[in-house]
């Protein structure tokens, strides 16, 4: 793991170190002591802390990280972390998430997913609407969320209040949300997030429909990145139309597993408009999608998948 750490600090259940290399970055899984149950955390910080890495045992205590612990270790943090992902199987809740934005005011990358109890439902352990509201607030530099399979913690309600905040997004990932997530919510990104090139919507089990992307389409012309897999036949062709239509710098498209609901014309529809696309997933689409199809997209764009 490089050169060892010239400082140790523990309190309770939380360990930080500081690194005397000059890189500043995420330390890989790999590369994270795991001590006994319970979290760990790292700071990198030769000259300006940029990066923050939480990992946590998947198994064990599910006791979260003490606010009190964050608090009295202020020393290695400096206004400056700018990507942090916070996730753990039952060890991250919000206490956490609101510590990291109070501390971290331009922090512009948060990635919690994951962050739930093992018993598959939303506890007192999980990341919520609470702590997601307090980054709002506290961070309105952000440009990157992924809430990705925080099961049910985080609604509507919690992404209505980052769109309304955080105008600067480019990128947002709901996957596997348990339906608390809905075209309400992806509304509010669109009105508020024009610069929007990442949109995740994958699993989201139909609570996400043509609606929704349309309204992303119409007002978030730099997409780059759109997932709508796994959408149970709400998005159609007739929201990958809108895509096409407006988007003409979209590079990657998953339709996977979407009931049949995106056809020929749809795809039609990309090869036409879309000339930068790099990767596209038709997978599962009961044949509604069609080798001539895919004969097009070869032809028009530089997909690779």
């Amino acid at each position: 793991m490089g050169s060892k750490s010239s400082k140790d600090k523990r309190t309770n259940n939380v360990q930080l170190a500081k690194k005397s290399s000059p890189t500043v970055g995420i330390l890989a899984a790999a590369e994270i002591p795991m001590v006994e149950e319970h979290l760990c955390l790292w700071f990198l910080r030769p000259a300006q802390l940029k990066a923050l890495l939480v990992v946590s045992l998947t198994e064990g205590s599910a006791t979260p990280v003490p606010m009190d612990c964050l608090r009295t270790c202020t020393d290695l943090w400096t206004p400056d972390l700018r990507d942090c992902i916070l996730r753990g199987r039952g060890k991250l809740d919000d206490r956490v998430v609101m510590e990291v934005a109070w501390l971290c005011p331009d922090l512009s990358s948060l990635d919690v997913s994951n962050s739930h109890s093992n018993s598959l439902t939303v506890s007192d352990s999980s990341v919520t609407d609470k702590g997601l509201k307090v980054v709002a607030s506290a961070c309105r530099s952000l440009t990157a969320l992924s809430v990705r399979r925080t099961l049910g913690g985080i609604t509507d309600e919690g992404i209505k209040a980052i769109a309304a905040s955080c105008p600067a997004l480019t990128s947002l990932d709901v996957g596997h949300t348990q339906e608390t997530i809905t075209d309400e919510g992806i509304k509010a990104i669109a009105a508020s997030c024009p610069a929007l090139k990442s949109l995740d919507v994958l699993g989201t089990l139909g609570k996400i429909t043509d609606e929704g992307i349309k309204a992303i389409a119409a007002s978030c012309p730099a997409l780059t990145s759109l997932n709508v897999g796994f959408t149970r036949g709400k998005v159609t062709d007739e929201g990958i139309k809108a895509v096409a239509a407006s988007c003409p710098a979209l590079t990657s498209l998953n339709v996977g597993y979407t009931g049949g609901q995106i056809t020929d014309e749809g795809i039609k529809a990309i090869a036409a408009s879309c000339p930068a696309l790099t990767f596209l997933n038709v997978s599962h689409n009961f044949g509604a999608v069609t080798d001539d199809v895919i004969k097009t997209i070869a032809a028009s764009c530089k997909v690779s998948k």
